[in-house]
């Protein structure tokens, strides 16, 4: 081994004098540039989109219904994984079908916005 590359334990401890060892997290944030306020705020709006997420897709619900059925159900905890991989595909499924039902909401934005791309070729045609 090279005397360049190796460090003896004193080099080390020599370097870490100043490192206050009660919060070292604001001392890394601190001495790399980073605000700790922004870097919270950050944490705070991803964890805000991913709640929106989670609602917006209903996975909340599918999961508290998967459970719910495992608990009722007695599944073995071996079976666990097979029985939630299964039902999250059922669910999917039927929320596919509920979104696809010409009767949603959602439906009725999809098509009116099918709409619109379509007259918007036809007049970008003419």
């Amino acid at each position: 081994m090279s005397q360049e590359n190796h460090m003896d334990r004193s080099d080390v401890e020599d370097g870490l004098d100043d490192v206050p060892t009660d919060n070292i997290r604001q001392y890394i944030l601190k001495h790399y540039g980073i605000d700790a306020e922004q870097e919270k705020k950050k944490k705070e709006l991803k964890a805000e989109k991913f709640r929106m997420y989670v609602q917006n897709t209903g996975l909340q619900i599918a999961f508290q219904l998967v459970i719910s059925e495992f608990l009722s159900k007695n599944i073995p905890k071996e079976e666990a994984f097979k029985f939630a991989a299964k039902r999250f595909k059922e669910i999917g499924k039927e929320y596919d079908d509920i979104v696809a039902s010409p009767h949603t909401e959602k439906s009725h934005r999809r098509q009116e916005g099918q709409r619109t791309a379509q007259a918007r070729q036809s007049k970008a045609w003419r």
